[in-house]
């Protein structure tokens, strides 16, 4: 009994501090946000709107999109093959004859244009190849470009999250001495604002769930 109380009172403890918080800090609370993203959203936005328009680094937006959950799967495959392609040219220069990587994307943007069982088949198997090349190389940095390839590729044959295609790209922005990866979590935001609407637009407030 003691026990069931106690549940009881700090589920309540919850629904009052809930209930005094912005609608940014309930969400960051409510998802159990990283001490830095939490720090940054409460003290440059108002709104969850204003969170999605203003983030400058990827990871955060799409955590955001997770949490909201609203984003659908062509959504999620257009991110992974964007992320991806804006880091292949890097690849290419370093490795000129291995085309698997190039294969993996142009098979994820087919099922995006047509989804049928042939294009997922092909897509899986562009996916394989295009791990194998990272597996080949895993040892120096070219092989965060392919994997973010193979990702793209998975994306589109398995539903996949498209994180691991943009955390690969920005891993690989991170690794390059002609990169920045600061610069690349901007791009990386500023191309997912441009596939996916703003969930939280006209000053709605979320649902926490």
């Amino acid at each position: 009994m003691k026990s069931d109380t106690l549940d009881q009172l700090r589920s309540l403890a919850e629904s009052l501090e809930l209930n005094i918080m912005s609608e940014v800090s309930a969400f960051m609370f409510q998802h159990h946000a990283c001490r830095a993203g939490r720090k940054w959203a409460e003290e440059n936005c108002q709104t969850m709107s204003e969170v999605f328009d203003k983030c400058h680094r990827s990871n955060w937006l799409l955590w955001v999109l997770r949490k909201d959950g609203s984003w659908t799967r062509q959504e999620i495959l257009r991110v992974a093959i964007a992320c991806a392609e804006h880091v292949l040219p890097i690849f290419e220069k370093r490795r000129p004859d291995d085309n698997r990587p190039r294969r993996a994307i142009e098979a994820a943007k087919a099922v995006l244009e047509n989804d049928t069982p042939e294009n997922r088949a092909y897509a899986a198997d562009a996916a394989d190849a295009a791990y194998a090349t990272a597996d080949a190389v895993y040892a120096t940095d070219a092989a965060d470009y392919a994997y973010a390839a193979a990702y793209a590729a998975a994306a589109a044959v398995y539903a996949t999250d498209a994180v691991y295609a943009v955390y690969a790209a920005e891993a690989a922005a991170d690794a390059d001495a002609d990169a920045d990866a600061d610069a690349e979590r901007q791009w990386q935001a500023d191309e997912i604002r441009k596939i996916v609407k703003n969930p939280f637009q006209k000053g709605e407030q979320c649902l926490i769930t």
